[in-house]
Order: C-alpha cells, then sequence, then structure tokens
C-alpha cells in the first residue's frame, strides 16, 4: 500500500499521520484488528495535531469504538486533562463515552470529578464575561471582576498577571514568531517588552473592559520578514509577468489563426473564381465548334475532322479538371479510396505518354519518353497514378516556355522504381519551393499569373503518391527548368 511505503520515507513528526491514515483505510477495508494494532502505534508515536484534535486521542477514540477498556482509558484521560481541548470537542467525545461505558466505581467517580470540573468552567466563564476595571497604583496594578445577584468578584494582582495570565494568554505557536507589548489605559507596560524598531509595529485597541488595553506586536526578526516580502513581490511580479505573457501569446496565436482564416478564404475564393474560368474556356471552345459543325459552315472534311480531334481535346480537359476537383474534395474528407491492382509499369507509361502526346502535339509539344522494357511491376491504383503523372505532364507544357520538349524517363534501382518529368522551362523560385505542394498555392512569378490553373496539381500528385507508400521529390533553378520524380515500391 501507498501508506506503508511512505512510512519509510516521512519524518517522525509525520509518521503519526500516515499511520493514521493507514489504520482508517484497514477500518474501511474489514481487517479491524490490523486497524486496532494500527491505531495503537498512532498512540505511541509523539502526539501532533490531525485537523484540530491531538492523533493519541483520535487513535484512542476508534480503538475505545471496538474495546470498552480502551473506553474507559480514553475517559479517564479526558477528565484528567491530558488534552487541552477546545469545549465542544472535550463535550462530544465525553457525551460518547458516557454512553458507551457500562455503570461502575470507576465510572461513577470520573463523571462526578467531570461534574464538578465543567461546573468550575460554567463559573469562570460567566465571572469573565464583563470584567470591570483595572487600577494602578504605587504597589502595582489589578484587574478585577465581579458579578451580582449572588455576590462575586475576583481581583487579580500585578504578580499572577505576570506570571499566569498574560502568558497563557499572549504566549502559544501562534505567537512565537512575533513579539508582544501589552500596554494599560495608564501607560504602564503590563506585559511584554518595549519594540525598539516601531517599523513594523501594530497596535490593537481591546476594548470591553471599562477602559481601553493596547496590545503591540511586531516580527520578532524584521529582517527575515522584510526578504518574505521582497520574495512575495518578486513570485506575484513574475505571476503578472507570466499571466501577461500567456495573454500576449494568446493574443498572437488568435491573431495568427484569423491571418490564417482569412488567407484560406482567399485561396478558397480565389480557386473558386478560377476554377469557373477554367471551366468556362474549354466550354466556350466546344461551345463554338460545335454551333460551327451544326449550321454546316465548314465543309472542309480535313477541317470537320480537325474541329472534331478539337472538341474531344476540349472535352477531355473538362473532364480531368472536374475530376481533379472531385478528387481532391474527397481526399480532404477522407472519403477517396484506392484499388491497389498489379500495375505493368513500362506498358502504363506508354500508354499514358501516348495519350498526353496526342493532346500536346495540338500546341507543339513533344514528349521524349525514355522507359525501360524490362521495369518492374507495382502495385497502385491506375487511375490515381495516371492522374498525378498527367498533372506533372501538364505542368512541363504550361511552364516550358519557349522549349516545345518535355521529358519522361521511368527506370529501377531495387525495389524502387522512380518516374521523372523533366522541362527546360520557366524553374521554380526558391521563395515558392517550400510550398509549392500546399492546396490552392501557385507561386508568384509573372509566369505564374500567366499560366492558367487552380493550385491543386501537385498538391494531388503528392496526395496520391503518399497514399500509395511513394515519394515525390522534384530539382528546380529558375531559368533552366524543373524535374520531378515519383518513387514508387515494386511488386514483391
Amino acid at each position: 500500500m501507498l501508506y506503508r511505503r511512505a512510512l519509510g520515507a516521512v519524518k517522525p513528526p509525520d509518521r503519526a499521520v500516515v499511520l493514521h491514515r493507514l489504520a482508517r483505510t484497514l477500518k474501511k477495508a474489514g481487517r479491524m484488528e490490523e486497524a486496532l494494532l494500527t491505531f495503537g502505534l498512532v498512540e505511541k508515536e509523539p502526539a501532533v495535531l490531525i485537523g484540530s484534535l491531538p492523533s493519541d486521542l483520535l487513535a484512542l477514540w476508534e480503538a475505545a469504538s471496538q474495546r470498552q477498556e480502551a473506553a474507559l482509558r480514553l475517559y479517564r484521560d479526558l477528565v484528567g486533562g491530558r488534552w487541552q481541548l477546545a469545549k465542544a470537542s472535550y463535550v462530544f467525545y465525553s457525551e460518547r463515552l458516557r454512553e458507551m461505558l457500562p455503570a461502575g466505581e470507576e465510572t461513577t467517580r470520573l463523571q462526578e470529578t467531570e461534574r464538578r470540573k465543567l461546573a468550575l468552567s460554567r463559573a469562570v466563564e460567566s465571572l469573565l464575561e464583563e470584567p470591570r476595571q483595572i487600577s494602578a497604583g504605587s504597589e502595582g496594578y489589578w484587574l478585577a471582576f465581579w458579578r451580582s445577584g449572588p455576590f462575586g468578584a475576583v481581583v487579580l494582582g500585578e504578580p499572577f498577571l505576570r506570571t499566569r495570565l498574560w502568558p497563557s494568554a499572549f504566549q502559544g505557536p501562534e505567537t512565537s514568531s512575533l513579539r508582544l507589548a501589552l500596554i494599560a489605559p495608564t501607560g504602564q507596560l503590563l506585559f511584554g517588552e518595549v519594540p525598539g524598531n516601531r517599523r513594523f509595529v501594530v497596535t490593537y485597541t481591546v476594548q470591553g473592559t471599562g477602559a481601553l488595553f493596547r496590545l503591540q506586536a511586531w516580527p520578532a526578526d524584521p529582517a527575515a520578514l522584510h526578504g518574505s516580502i521582497g520574495l512575495r513581490q518578486d513570485v506575484y511580479l513574475g505571476l503578472l509577468g507570466g499571466v501577461l505573457a500567456l495573454l500576449a501569446f494568446g493574443a498572437y496565436l488568435t491573431v495568427r489563426t484569423v491571418r490564417a482564416e482569412l488567407a484560406v478564404a482567399r485561396m478558397k475564393s480565389d480557386f473558386a473564381a478560377t476554377v469557373s474560368h477554367e471551366f468556362r474556356s474549354p466550354l466556350a471552345g466546344i461551345n463554338q465548334l460545335s454551333e460551327m459543325l451544326r449550321d454546316g459552315r465548314v465543309k472542309d472534311a480535313q477541317k470537320v475532322q480537325q474541329y472534331y480531334e478539337m472538341i474531344v481535346g476540349e472535352t477531355q480537359r473538362l473532364r480531368r479538371l472536374v475530376e481533379n476537383v472531385l478528387d481532391f474534395s474527397r481526399m480532404e474528407d477522407g472519403r477517396k479510396q484506392f484499388r491497389f491492382d498489379r500495375l505493368e509499369t513500362a506498358r502504363w507509361l506508354r500508354e499514358v505518354t501516348d495519350v498526353f502526346q496526342a493532346e500536346a502535339a495540338r500546341e507543339g509539344f513533344r514528349i521524349e519518353a525514355s522507359i525501360q522494357e524490362d521495369l518492374p511491376a507495382v502495385a497502385g491504383d491506375r487511375e490515381a497514378l495516371t492522374t498525378a503523372l498527367h498533372n506533372l505532364l501538364d505542368n512541363a507544357v504550361k511552364y516550358s516556355c519557349e522549349s516545345r520538349t518535355v521529358w519522361l524517363e521511368a527506370g529501377a534501382n531495387g525495389d524502387c522504381l522512380s518516374i521523372s518529368v523533366r522541362d527546360r522551362g520557366t524553374g521554380i523560385r526558391d521563395e515558392d519551393k517550400p510550398r509549392i505542394f500546399e492546396k490552392f498555392y501557385r507561386g508568384g512569378g509573372e509566369m505564374a499569373r500567366q499560366v492558367k490553373g487552380v493550385g491543386l496539381g501537385l498538391n494531388l500528385v503528392k496526395r496520391i503518391v503518399t497514399a500509395h507508400g511513394g515519394t515525390v521529390d522534384f530539382e528546380s533553378k529558375q531559368g533552366e527548368g524543373s524535374k520531378f520524380t515519383i518513387r514508387l515500391r515494386t511488386w514483391n
């Protein structure tokens, strides 16, 4: 038990407290014999206060509830004045013990002694309720009390007051760190000493005696008090500084959060506007070409075929844009599910390259593919990986500027498959590199403002590759182009 382990660590003044708690715990657990033995150990320890009551009294009381001999011993010590108790506490234990004890010679004798003591106590209380006056003369001073009907009076002289009353009233544990002085209305020092340094002296006027007494108190060690006050001031100032720092930090976090929310709101607004524009562009082309074909305004068969190819290209572009937005939404909500199948890498890469080459050729671009024949297979979602690779190729085309060639390279090294897309375009600014995979983020250069996009392509690539247990990284130098590489684990 924790209390048993604590006994070996606590100092002797605290052993009684720990033993008392251990005994009460044993009692609650129904182990009464062990509890009584432990209460006996508490009684043998030096008495300390538990709450406002002595530890040995509490231990005897617990034993008295189980054994009559313990109850008789407790009653005997209580009547004999073993403990200085408040009257209410004394009466409580006395009444309970009288109910426990059977009639007997010793019990009767103790009850008679108690009766006389309580009567004397009530008489003294009644007498001291109304102190009347203090007198002083050349022979000393006296404190007088009296009552009427029946007549009674008490006169306390200077020797008794100095040796008995004042020490018992003003000396104790609660005043051990103080120096006291009691001064009569006549100015005579009744008790204590005259303070040498009045800087920390507190004076209290005692009324109700027909005369005004002055009780003065000051610290026994003013330097220690001054140091304690200084220490408290330092602690309070430190706490105040901590609170102010926490408030400042909270304000900073609030401002930062609000700014982040505003930035996200702006990005979402820009995203909605950009997506709307991106949707309108292919739709406008499809609508215009369809109307021309429908109205028969194009007679040349080669032109008709070219327009049909342009409609198909714009439709595929629109479909990919919609799929990117839907995939992003599903990934944000955690609803995107991937189907991992065996994917023959070389054949898949050639199919993606051929499809993209047909689209890029209309804008004058050429894809140079370098794909090893014996590439190992990977476990992946064909559609998702196609989307990721297509986004890399699309970005390479958008940012190639004067260069009209994009390179795709694929190779294997051990159990790792790497797929790289390289261009000789504008490259990425150094300040944009840490954020290019963030959603809605687009670089701040002039070229980035001219190129259409919604800032989702690279974010989708990162999410898709990460979901496949792979990595995506890049190398880029502004003005010389960029190279993005996807690395995937091969099929085991």
